[in-house]
């Protein structure tokens, strides 16, 4: 019966705008603005709305849903961020972790070669980073060599090390490690 009514009125409605008469009233200018604000109308009252919403919500101190979709886009940028430097941050212990083994094995080899008066073996690079041999030389000074202790930044791009922990660890070390090869290499002359 709702299709029956609806087609009924359809029809009606196409006889009665294609007649002439109904022709040169819609292409009335006054009409015509009249039809043009009736449309605008829905959109207006809509924007009207959402401004006394925004204006008694800052009266009140609250949030409008503009502002909280605003924020929760801002949370998610920064949860995003804080993952992003977390993992960072991973990465850079794990290699801190590994240049510390890696100095420690080192001290240990130039130990054991300052009790037997020989010269410290070249650790092996198997397992390592090219960014962790410039901080072993530099630490570990051959015996029978003079010291000659390398600064990061003196070290060539290829050997400089890839990160600030490395950078900051051969910086505050290579004057002990050095200082202990000196002395071991001393003991070994006089002996």
């Amino acid at each position: 019966m709702s299709n029956t009514l609806k087609d009924q009125a359809m029809k009606t409605a196409t006889r009665l705008l294609g007649s002439a008469p109904a022709a040169g009233l819609l292409s009335h200018p006054k009409l015509q603005d009249i039809v043009r604000r009736v449309i605008n109308l829905r959109t207006d009252v809509r924007d009207a709305l959402d401004e006394r919403v925004a204006t008694l919500a800052r009266h009140f101190d609250l949030v409008t849903q503009k502002e909280l979709k605003h924020f929760k886009r801002m949370v998610r940028e920064l949860e995003n961020q804080v993952a992003s430097l977390e993992h960072e941050l991973a990465q850079q212990r794990r290699r801190a972790e590994r240049a510390e083994g890696d100095l420690d094995q080192a001290r240990k080899d130039a130990a054991a070669a300052a009790k037997k008066g020989t010269e410290p073996s070249e650790p092996k690079a198997a397992g390592r980073s090219a960014a962790a041999k410039p901080v072993e030389s530099a630490q570990l000074p051959l015996a029978a060599d003079p010291p000659a202790e390398a600064t990061p930044a003196e070290a060539t791009p290829e050997e400089a090390p890839d990160d600030a922990v490395q950078t900051e660890a051969a910086a505050k070390k290579p004057t002990q490690a050095g200082a202990t090869a000196k002395k071991a290499a001393k003991a070994a002359k006089k002996a």
